[in-house]
């Protein structure tokens, strides 16, 4: 008898030990959901809509010559560029409002026969005129203006001011 009720308690105490291991991993869990262990972390995800008008119109022209020497290709590309400046400065627009974003002067190179040939150089200026909404109705003008000029149309946008 005394080998059951040993038996037994050895039973009940292995019961009793894994039921204590077991409370104690579904606390710990628990705690470890409610406060993760990164630290102190705020996740915030959304999504957000704004419609605006555009406020502003750019317009923006290529200017691209060549050139037998530097000076002579950067030469050429002024005077394209002296005379849109001045075409659209006839148009109203104020000086501020044409702005050079970019101006590259290069060897310009061809290639016959697998050998590199140069072909002098090649002068390139990109401008920008930026304009209000309330003024749409100049843009043909000032395409106009520029193609007149020697420039070519790059792209237009329809943009948003800081305001």
């Amino acid at each position: 008898m005394k080998n059951k009720n040993m038996e037994n308690s050895v039973k009940i105490t292995g019961i009793i030990v894994l039921g204590i291991v077991f409370l104690a991993l579904l606390g710990t869990y628990v705690i470890f959901q409610v406060s993760p262990v990164s630290g102190n972390t705020i996740n915030a995800e959304g999504v957000s809509q704004i419609k605006a008008v555009p406020d502003l119109v750019t317009i923006y022209f290529n200017v691209e010559t060549k050139g037998t020497t530097s000076a002579d290709a950067t030469q050429k590309n002024s005077e394209i560029v002296d005379n849109l400046i001045t075409n659209l400065v006839k148009l109203g627009l104020e000086r501020k409002e044409i702005v050079t974003q970019n101006f590259n002067v290069y060897p310009d190179y061809s290639w016959v026969n697998g050998q590199r040939k140069e072909e002098g150089y090649r002068a390139t200026h990109s401008i920008k005129v930026e304009i209000s909404t309330d003024r749409t109705d100049k843009i043909g003008q000032i395409i106009d203006a520029g193609v007149n000029a020697g420039a070519i149309i790059s792209y237009i946008n329809f943009e948003l001011s800081v305001e």
